[in-house]
């Protein structure tokens, strides 16, 4: 007797639902159905294995001037040229790669943690606390970004350390945004209020029920913000107000002296500027991939 439709998968059932897709399927996915993602995440790769091994990858010290060389082409001494001071560009774009990247993880860590927080116990408790923290972050928000990360620096000092700390400020209340947003469209499930009846402290209910559900917003959002941060610095050194000399970064190759040579030496400007487009590029390529991936109302839309 043949078994009904119904029936004749039931055996199967067991060690289909055994069966997981391993990561790397997962991973091999991501390639072929994003190509630009997969470019973005291949410069990522590079910007942060520059970073890591840039005392393996410069041939010359960045910070060590040779006025006998100066403003020399490329060649096989030094690949891409030397400066006005005779430094080696080469080597202060590797370093400034690591630069770029530290200022702007620990940029992009502060403002998501601080924002992540405010975001999440202001969209759950709602009321003073949430009237109060959203007219602040109103007020950071108010002006626009690249002015009020200057005008913290230069009312900190110029350093790495107070350069992470303006960006991680302004990078705040967009994180703010979308993480109280989330949180108000969550708090209102049935098993949040499940959680509430039976007891669950606040704490338990925000860091167990609603925290795993914002996650995929908040590492969109980082991944997206990673490539603005590293513009910003860049920005900021171009301008004076990043981290000082000699620190090796991509913004102050482009501002400063060098300025005056970029008409007869073309070099100077050309590779920094590659260097951030890059950079940039390939952050905002794998942020919106990483967006269509773990978003749930744009799986399969592209």
């Amino acid at each position: 007797m043949a078994l009904s439709p119904d029936l004749a998968g039931v055996g199967a059932l067991p060690g289909l639902a055994a069966r997981k897709r391993p990561a790397w399927a997962g991973f091999l996915s991501f390639l072929r159905h994003k190509p630009l993602g997969s470019f973005g995440l291949l410069l990522v790769a590079l910007l942060v294995f520059t970073a890591v091994f840039a005392d393996l990858l410069a041939n010359h010290d960045p910070e060590t001037v040779a006025v006998r060389d100066r403003l020399l082409g490329p060649g096989p001494v030094y690949y891409l040229g030397t400066d006005h001071y005779g430094r080696d560009t080469w080597s202060r774009i590797v370093y400034g790669a690591r630069t770029s990247l530290y200022v702007g993880i620990f940029a992009v860590v502060f403002g998501t943690v601080v924002g992540s927080l405010v975001g999440l116990v202001s969209g759950y408790f709602g009321r003073t606390f949430d009237a109060v923290a959203q007219r602040i972050m109103d007020m950071i928000q108010a002006f626009p970004l690249l002015i009020l990360a200057m005008t913290i620096v230069a009312a900190l000092g110029t350093s790495v350390q107070n350069v992470v700390i303006a960006l991680g400020i302004v990078i705040t209340p967009s994180t703010n945004r979308v993480v109280r947003g989330t949180v108000l469209s969550v708090k209102e499930n049935q098993y949040v209020e499940a959680a509430r009846a039976i007891g669950c402290r606040h704490a338990r209910i925000i860091l167990v029920h609603i925290l795993p559900n914002v996650l995929a917003p908040i590492i969109i959002l980082a991944s997206i913000t990673l490539g603005l941060a590293i513009l910003t610095e860049a920005s900021l050194s171009f301008l004076g107000l990043g981290p000082p000399p000699p620190t090796p970064t991509w913004g102050s190759m482009l501002s400063g002296e060098g300025r005056d040579y970029f008409e007869r030496q073309p070099w100077l400007a050309v590779w920094p500027g590659v260097a951030i487009s890059l950079a940039v590029l390939g952050f905002n390529f794998f942020g919106d991939a990483l967006r269509d991936v773990l978003d749930p109302r744009l799986r399969g839309s592209r």
